[in-house]
């Protein structure tokens, strides 16, 4: 038997920013040059687990200057509306409104140059996600990825944590503040799961899907 995964167009997200097209992007966040920027996107649910990832990136900054949260996404596909959840975040947001950005709904087609003009990725699901688009997305954009151990995720980034940090849910506010200050202190290890996410995105090509 042969496993076959859903893939994307890869291409869309293997993408090249000049320094000046990064740096645009970045400030129009308000991410200055010299902060580790880490990315989620996504619909702004309980099950993505968005509330726990606020809690423990408000836990690092208590501990690590220079670091943003860009939150991309609403509470639905497109024309999200407020409910108690997302109330629940804005309270969490308004801690520490200095370092954390919701831009709302973003284009598709908009989402690849902003995964370029970060530093790395976090997917805080808390819910058995069998194929999560967005890991493929992180890793075709070479970012280094904290996921949970949860559904199929472990799988795509490898199991043994070749392309991400993997927590656990039970722990995850607590694992997720540790890899997030992880990150920011450790360069080589970025760069070591960067490249081996690279190279896993490619069994997720959407051509290789239809052709077998």
């Amino acid at each position: 038997t042969k496993t076959l995964y859903n893939g994307i167009e890869l291409e869309n997200f293997d993408i090249s920013l000049s320094k000046e097209e990064r740096k645009k992007i970045r400030a129009k966040y308000s991410i200055k040059d010299n902060d580790f920027a880490f990315l989620y996107t996504g619909r702004l649910i309980p099950e993505k687990g968005v509330k726990e990832m606020i809690q423990s990136f408000n836990n690092a900054c208590k501990n690590v200057k220079n670091i943003k949260l860009l939150i991309v996404g609403s509470s639905s596909y497109k024309n999200g509306t407020k409910n108690q959840y997302i109330s629940e975040l804005q309270t969490l947001v308004a801690l520490n409104k200095e370092n954390i950005i919701f831009t709302g709904y973003v284009d598709y087609n908009d989402i690849p140059s902003i995964y370029k003009a970060c530093d790395a990725q976090i997917v805080p699901s808390i819910w058995g996600e069998p194929l999560a688009t967005t890991v493929i997305e992180g890793m075709a954009s070479s970012l280094p990825l904290i996921v949970n151990n949860v559904g199929g995720i472990p799988e795509m980034v490898g199991e043994n944590g070749e392309a991400a940090i993997i927590t656990n849910t039970v722990s995850m506010i607590e694992d997720i503040e540790k890899s997030i200050i992880e990150f920011t202190e450790n360069e080589k290890l970025c760069t070591i799961l960067s490249k081996n996410g690279y190279q896993k995105s490619k069994k997720f090509y959407k051509t290789i899907f239809y052709e077998n």
